[in-house]
């Protein structure tokens, strides 16, 4: 066993505005925008995890208008973009 003790109090939780590219709205539902309420630091890569995308599936990400990785966290109010690979296969 072991591990690190689970904290009583839960981080705050935030809302994102989530675009999704064309080529990723069928597989997230059939949505083009999806608003989801996150704990506070969660990262990106997570995000993608949680809408039930593989990591593979998005390749570019827009956080708030600037280029972004999966490992950068998301805040309050944030707005994401997640877009498949260029070109098709």
């Amino acid at each position: 066993g072991g591990g690190s003790p689970v904290s009583r109090q839960s981080p705050e939780e935030i809302t994102l505005t989530i675009h999704l590219g064309q080529g990723l709205r069928r597989l997230a539902g059939d949505v083009a925008v999806i608003e989801m309420r996150v704990p506070a630091g969660t990262l990106i890569g997570e995000v993608i995890e949680r809408l039930g995308l593989a990591p593979g599936d998005v390749t570019i990400i827009s956080h708030n208008g600037a280029l972004a990785g999966k490992d950068d966290a998301v805040g309050p109010g944030d707005n994401l973009g997640l877009y498949p690979p260029i070109g098709g296969g």
